[in-house]
C-alpha cells in the first residue's frame, strides 16, 4: 500500500496553453520572484484530493465516472486575468474562466459530493474555476510593475477547452517541479 499525492482536474487544450504561454512570458519579465507553471501542466482542478491510499483509487475513478455521466460535453473558455487573495497582493496569478464556468462550477460541485461519499472533505471555499500560472514565492514583494501587468491584462482570453472528460492525476513532486501522472479519465455523458 502506497500514499498517492492525487487530485481530479481537466487539461487545458493546446490552444489555451499556448495563450497562457505568451501571457507568461509578459508576467516573468517583472521583477518578481515567482515560480511559474510549465505550459504542460496547465489544467483546470477539480478537487484535490491529497494523500490518497492506492487501494482508494478503483472508487474515486467510479465516483468520478458517475459525477461526469451527469454532463454533456461543453466549451470552457479561460479568460481573465486575477490573483489569490487579490489582484493588489498576488499569491497565486491565474486566468480565469469565462463561458462554461456556470456548468464547471456545477461539475465541481457533482465531484466534490461524489467524492465526499467516500470520506474526502467537501470543499470549503467557493469554487473558483481558474489555470494557476504561477505562484509569488512567501517573502517577495509584490512589484508595481507585476500589479501593472495584471491590471493591463484583466479582460485576457486564452482560448477555449472542449471538456468532455475529468481526469484523476498523481502530482510527483520533483526538483524541476510537480509531474502530473494520468491514474484514470471518466468521460462526461452525452
Amino acid at each position: 500500500m502506497s500514499l498517492l499525492r492525487t487530485f481530479i482536474a481537466i487539461e487545458a487544450s493546446p490552444e489555451v496553453r499556448h495563450g497562457c504561454q505568451m501571457l507568461m512570458r509578459k508576467l516573468k519579465s517583472q521583477p518578481v520572484s515567482a515560480t511559474w507553471t510549465r505550459p504542460e501542466n496547465l489544467h483546470h482542478t477539480l478537487k484535490f484530493l491529497g494523500d490518497t491510499h492506492d487501494r482508494q483509487l478503483g472508487d474515486i475513478c467510479r465516483a468520478m465516472a458517475d459525477a461526469a455521466q451527469q454532463f454533456t460535453p461543453f466549451t470552457l473558455e479561460t479568460a481573465g486575468v486575477g490573483a489569490f487573495p487579490r489582484l493588489a497582493a498576488p499569491r497565486v496569478v491565474w486566468v480565469g474562466a469565462g463561458a462554461g464556468r456556470e456548468t464547471m462550477i456545477a461539475l465541481h460541485a457533482a465531484i466534490d459530493e461524489a467524492v465526499y461519499q467516500l470520506g474526502f472533505a467537501l470543499e470549503p471555499r467557493r469554487f473558483q474555476p481558474h489555470l494557476t500560472l504561477g505562484r509569488v514565492r512567501k517573502g517577495s514583494h509584490w512589484p508595481s510593475e507585476l500589479i501593472a501587468e495584471l491590471e493591463a491584462n484583466r479582460d485576457f482570453v486564452a482560448g477555449a477547452t472542449l471538456v468532455d472528460e475529468v481526469i484523476l492525476f498523481s502530482s510527483v513532486l520533483e526538483k524541476e517541479g510537480p509531474h502530473y501522472e494520468l491514474l484514470g479519465r471518466a468521460p462526461l455523458g452525452g
